[in-house]
């Protein structure tokens, strides 16, 4: 009897082995004929990795784990009912696409280098990742494309002086995005297919090092961010005009008369010359105006003009002066001015939507409620024409600037916070100025 007993129990457990080892085969087979040929798009490249560091890059591989998080969708998104073993097959090789992204920590323009951190002495990141096309719900693939959610600067090691102004990218036809609220930075891709697949993708984004406030926090951490500058759009001063001499003849100064001084000569606040009259106040002056025969233009002087029978104050920034030299400095001769905004001006009912506000905030709907709006435009590498976005020194260039706390100090002592470089007004200065020295350039 108990032989018997011992035989049926070997055979359970048999059966319990070849049942287990079947669901293995079934499984195994169903993983490779599933995911197989999925995961193969990169294997041959030369620095195909799985994640971990390697030298001076870090490498991310999500690649696969991606493609199972969606693919696994396909049996729990929820569409309004509970989940079930069915598959809806709402991802599949059809729309997702796999993503090889470099980052970069060397700037496209000057060669600046940041690192991960005083000891680790990385300066490239690789991400591969599998993400979802956008079809924009229809069957015309032509404009289909792909949002990378880009990472934030991992490189604390910064250049000396210098601050994170985004990534910049030379892919064509990539477009940068910017959220300020959230303070994170996207790009966006177009797709092309193969077969009825979206190709792999490839795209290198640089670090933009621009000259960064930096404050050490030794002991006040208050002190330090109070030097630091608000948000908001501020323009970029990289131009130097030399101006030729410009006679403000048929200009006025203001003068101050006194007690029973003469009017005859003078202008009044209309403009009107007078021939006779004096000051009658002997308390205070009396306010009048003299004709400028000949003077060199003084930016630092108040001039006047008639405008609409009342004399105004002349705004000295508006004066028309002959230039005689334009000057550039180095680093933004030929520069692409890719992840700078330009100022754009819409007029009433005009779509606001693709544009940013004076605070950096996207609008993604809305038009334009005045007669004019400024408004801002991010810049890409590339124009529509395929042209890139060099520096134009009469076009008006600005940048966001942010508050960030970075890293501690070479020293180990204080933890470094920047912001981005402050520029005040355009820097004007007169060819004597130059000749003298005194040409220089304005660091905030």
């Amino acid at each position: 009897m108990k032989i018997i007993k011992y035989k049926i129990k070997n055979k359970y457990r048999l059966l319990s082995i070849l049942s287990l080892v079947l669901i293995l085969i079934l499984g195994n087979t169903a993983y490779f004929i599933t995911y197989g040929d999925h995961l193969l798009e990169f294997i041959n490249d030369s620095d195909y990795k799985e994640s971990g560091i390697y030298g001076n890059t870090v490498y991310v591989n999500d690649l696969e784990n991606d493609y199972y998080y969606y693919t696994g969708l396909n049996y729990t998104e929820n569409d309004g009912t509970l989940p079930t073993t069915e598959n809806k097959n709402i991802y599949n090789d059809s729309n997702l696409i796999q993503v090889k992204i470099t980052y970069s920590s060397t700037n496209i323009e000057n060669n600046q280098k940041g690192y991960v951190s005083l000891t680790e002495r990385q300066d490239t990141y690789i991400y591969y990742k599998t993400l979802v096309v956008n079809t924009n719900n229809t069957t015309d693939t032509s404009d289909d494309y792909v949002i990378i959610d880009l990472i934030d600067n991992p490189f604390t090691d910064r250049p000396n002086g210098m601050g994170f102004n985004g990534w910049t990218t030379n892919y064509q036809k990539a477009a940068l995005l910017y959220d300020n609220d959230y303070y994170e930075r996207k790009a966006k891709i177009p797709v092309t297919y193969k077969n009825g697949k979206p190709e792999k993708l490839e795209i290198t984004f640089n670090a933009n090092w621009i000259e960064a406030n930096v404050e050490l926090v030794n002991n006040n951490f208050n002190n330090a961010i109070s030097n630091l500058y608000n948000n908001g759009m501020k323009k970029l001063e990289v131009v130097t005009y030399v101006y030729g001499d410009l006679d403000m003849k048929g200009y006025f100064h203001s003068v101050e008369l006194r007690f029973n001084d003469s009017f005859s000569g003078y202008y009044n606040s209309s403009g009107v010359l007078q021939t006779s009259g004096s000051c009658r106040s002997f308390f205070s002056t009396c306010t009048m105006y003299e004709k400028i025969e000949s003077e060199v233009f003084d930016e630092n002087a108040v001039y006047y003009q008639v405008v609409n029978g009342t004399m105004t104050e002349v705004d000295n920034s508006k004066i028309e002066r002959p230039i005689n030299e334009v000057i550039i400095e180095p680093d933004y001769q030929n520069k692409n001015m890719s992840n700078y905004f330009e100022k754009i001006e819409l007029t009433r009912n005009e779509p606001i939507d693709g544009y940013y506000d004076a605070n950096g905030n996207y609008n993604s709907s809305g038009t334009c409620n005045s007669n004019t709006c400024e408004y801002y435009r991010l810049i890409n590498y590339y124009k529509n024409s395929g042209e890139e976005e060099i520096f134009d020194y009469k076009k008006n260039y600005y940048y966001e600037q942010d508050k960030r706390t970075i890293r501690k100090s070479r020293q180990q002592k204080a933890i470094v916070a920047v912001f981005l470089r402050r520029m005040s007004t355009t820097r004007q200065h007169r060819r004597s100025d130059k000749d003298n020295g005194t040409q220089g350039h304005r660091l905030h």
